[in-house]
């Protein structure tokens, strides 16, 4: 069951069965750069783990968790959204990672518009976006979507910055 849909993709929770779509982009370290303190594990097995965190960590009501991104085109995951609280600032965080080769198409403004809509609708707010301070992309698309700087931060040891829309 999808969580929601956009032009081009779908978002639901996550199958056990994921594990070796979710490979391809959580292997990639340029993918994985960004997210926690940047040292994952990049393997299959590795991937199998992830996908049992996310579906564990979700939520059965579908307010907060991380889900998988499909491709509407071609029915494969090709990356994963999350809703989470963040205690460092106690707020909603969203996010995603998106696999290499759907880079620079659209789809990260298209998921994150749909994402942002999704949880106005189940948590009553908007979410925060918190981002590596040197991912240049992550705040290029966040001010996209007329979000704004609001302070500096450190998470996982590392150099991080706090946006809120206006």
């Amino acid at each position: 069951m999808d969580l929601f849909r956009t032009k081009r993709l779908s978002v639901r929770p996550f199958k056990l069965e994921d594990g070796s779509d979710c490979e391809e982009f959580l292997s990639d370290p340029e993918v994985m750069k960004y997210i926690g303190d940047g040292n994952f594990d990049f393997s299959i097995t590795s991937a199998q783990k992830m996908v049992q965190w996310f579906i564990q960590s979700s939520d059965s009501a579908g307010e907060i968790g991380t889900w998988a991104i499909v491709s509407l085109s071609d029915k494969k995951v090709i990356g994963n959204c999350h809703l989470s609280v963040c205690n460092a600032v106690d707020k909603v965080e969203f996010g995603l990672s998106l696999s290499k080769k759907y880079w620079r198409q659209g789809l990260g403004t298209e998921l994150c518009e749909g994402l942002l809509q999704y949880g106005r609708k189940t948590i009553g707010y908007d979410a925060v976006g918190i981002t590596h301070s040197e991912n240049v992309a992550s705040k290029r698309l966040l001010k996209r979507l007329n979000f704004k700087f609001d302070r500096e931060l450190e998470l996982y040891g590392v150099a991080q910055e706090l946006y809120v829309r206006s």
